[in-house]
């Protein structure tokens, strides 16, 4: 489509809106927050500016890759979808602070254009960003980006830039992206989040397939060496564009980075103990009071650490797959949360350490607590119809326990909405009254370390009359069957924020449930969910999106679409004593990745420390 008729269209659905001024800022906000670095600001708080340049690290991996490519739905790619990870390598438009969460800052963009109207933003990019192989990025190269991870990226950047009308280049430096509708307010911290790739290297591949071939980006680092699923090294990239970058000071201190991968987290763990990698996070209870003890910690060559944290976990579960017809009634549902006995399960294998999740927004203002009550409340009565009647009238809570094992109560009441349900018991086993069809399931789990905490659910669930087994599969295996369906129930961990939008839609969305490769692991298809999702992504101030995602929340919670598991409210870190850290870390993050750095004294006298 020429520019011209792109115009045309944009004045047909914005008569006015097209051509409203914008100033330019440094930073986008969601609900007009105030940003807490001004214009001119150094460093972040939370990074030693003078932090050293130098040294290697060796982190464990779990699985293997096959692809450096981490946008398609093809391949296990490295770098995994984690933030700080990504952004060993690629890099975005904007960056958001871990201690200022509501504020996005300029990065690759030296500078961004958004009107109150929200009818489109422009970014301008520096005119120093250089690819890893010396090229100078500019406005072509943003405008493919959009392009590709919109037409053959993963489902969810689809979803993401869906409200986008049109991408316009306005010179060499800057491209606006024009909106369908001012509605999404939070679309434009999305295309802040856009990374810039190269249009170069990219002409001569193909986008949506895998690639082990070292890729061109503008990230700190660059792939130095790999064997095909088994290890990568990282290298400093010594022409970095943005080691001088106040958002870039102080962070990616390490010379190289080394990911090897090991099969499962037992191996990572003996990996650690032989030396073999340089820092540890554990997860387990039992391992980190019994083997974070040897001869290497007694003599100070290795310390360990437990931190007190203010992230909120990811909400950890057992997902059904709805789509599957013993788990569409949410009765079933509800009746086998009533099986999963977490209080035994923490007494007894994880030494009561870890706290049980309930919110789909855990340990954030965004969390549903008690009764709803004023615009909350009546958020919720335009759907009296259509929400169970304990939405209004009970606080959600999981099944509770004494942690002795003895289920019988628990049991009972599973029983009973088994019954309501329409399944029976026969004998020893839990039948479909109409079907006669035994109630039967497979959990699909990638950690052999998820079968501990897994099979106690069984034994209850047996109890129940119900045949329940689990498959272990590696995580190239796990990721494959997800992205089709192939799966009854599994485990796995879903991704809270602090500003909630778009990607909520990707999640729970019906239009999003049969979409293969996509984040809607369960089906969901909810007419409620749906609105409510609209409710979020249309909000303006930070107040009204606090108060609807209470009400999404609640209503998640009683249509019982997981089995909440648990989370450790400590990180739990053991490495070699050669690390430097910030006096001030971010209360948010680790670091151990972009704010920790190897101290050139302490790694110097390591080997004396050697039992």
């Amino acid at each position: 489509m020429k520019l011209f008729f792109c115009f045309i269209a944009a004045l047909t659905v914005f008569p006015l809106f097209a051509e409203t001024p914008a100033t330019s800022s440094y930073y986008l906000s969601l609900g007009g927050v105030e940003p807490k670095y001004k214009a001119g600001f150094k460093h972040l708080d939370y990074v030693n500016p003078e932090a050293p340049k130098g040294g290697k690290v060796t982190f464990s991996a779990l699985g293997s890759f096959d692809s450096f490519n981490p946008f398609p739905i093809k391949g296990t790619s490295f770098p995994v979808h984690h933030t700080t990870l990504m952004h060993l390598m690629y890099e975005s438009l904007m960056d958001e602070p871990l201690d200022d969460n509501l504020v996005n800052y300029c990065f690759l963009a030296e500078s961004v254009k958004h009107p109150d109207d929200n009818s489109y933003v422009t970014f301008t990019l520096r005119k120093d960003i250089k690819f890893n192989d010396g090229t100078i990025a500019n406005a072509d190269d943003l405008l493919f980006s959009f392009n590709m991870l919109r037409e053959k990226g993963k489902p969810f950047y689809r979803t993401y830039y869906a409200d986008v009308l049109e991408a316009q280049k306005l010179d060499n430096w800057s491209v606006k992206f024009v909106f369908k509708n001012n509605k999404n307010k939070e679309l434009a911290l999305i295309l802040g989040q856009l990374p810039v790739l190269s249009k170069a290297f990219w002409s001569k591949h193909k986008f949506d397939d895998t690639i082990l071939e070292p890729i061109v980006t503008t990230g700190p680092y660059m792939v130095s060496k790999f064997k095909p699923g088994h290890e990568i090294t990282l290298k400093l990239n010594p022409d970095y564009w943005a080691k001088d970058h106040p958002l870039a000071k102080g962070r990616w201190n390490y010379d190289k980075i080394k990911f090897q991968y090991y099969k499962d987290s037992t191996l990572t763990l003996q990996a650690f103990i032989a030396g073999e990698t340089d820092i540890k996070l554990e997860v387990k209870p039992d391992e980190w009071f019994k083997d974070y003890n040897g001869p290497t910690f007694k003599s100070g060559y290795n310390v360990k650490q437990e931190i007190h944290h203010e992230t909120p976990p990811g909400r950890m579960g057992y997902y059904f797959n709805l789509r599957k017809p013993i788990f569409q009634d949410s009765k079933v549902r509800e009746a086998l949360t009533y099986l999963y006995n977490f209080e035994w399960v923490n007494k007894n294998l994880f030494r009561d350490k870890f706290q049980r999740t309930k919110s789909y927004f855990q340990n954030t203002e965004l969390a549903a607590t008690g009764l709803p009550t004023g615009e909350e409340l009546e958020i919720l009565e335009e759907y009296e119809n259509d929400l169970p009647i304990r939405v209004f009238k009970e606080a959600y809570t999981p099944p509770k326990t004494d942690g002795s094992g003895n289920i019988r109560s628990s049991l009972r009441i599973a029983l009973r909405l088994f019954k309501e349900a329409g399944w029976i018991t026969q004998g020893d086993k839990l039948i479909n009254k109409k079907t006669k069809e035994p109630f039967t399931f497979e959990i699909l789990i990638y950690d052999p370390y998820h079968q501990r905490y897994t099979q106690p659910f069984i034994n209850n669930l047996a109890k129940a009359g119900i045949e329940a087994k689990f498959r272990i599969v590696d995580s190239a295996q796990y990721e494959m069957r997800e992205n089709n369906f192939d799966f009854d129930m599994i485990v796995s961990s879903m991704g809270i924020t602090f500003s909630p939008g778009n990607e909520q839609e990707a999640y729970w969305g019906s239009k999003f449930a049969d979409r293969k490769g996509g984040q809607n692991k369960t089906g969901l298809k909810n007419k409620v969910v749906d609105e409510l999702i609209q409710k979020i992504i249309n909000t303006q101030t930070r107040k009204d999106l606090i108060i609807i995602s209470k009400a999404f929340d609640r209503v998640l919670q009683w249509l019982f679409v997981s089995i909440p598991l648990f989370y450790n409210p400590n990180y739990w870190v053991a490495h070699k004593d050669k690390f430097g850290k910030p006096k001030n870390p971010a209360k948010m993050s680790l670091g151990i990745y972009d704010t920790w750095w190897v101290d050139p004294l302490k790694d110097k006298a390591l080997d004396a420390k050697k039992p």
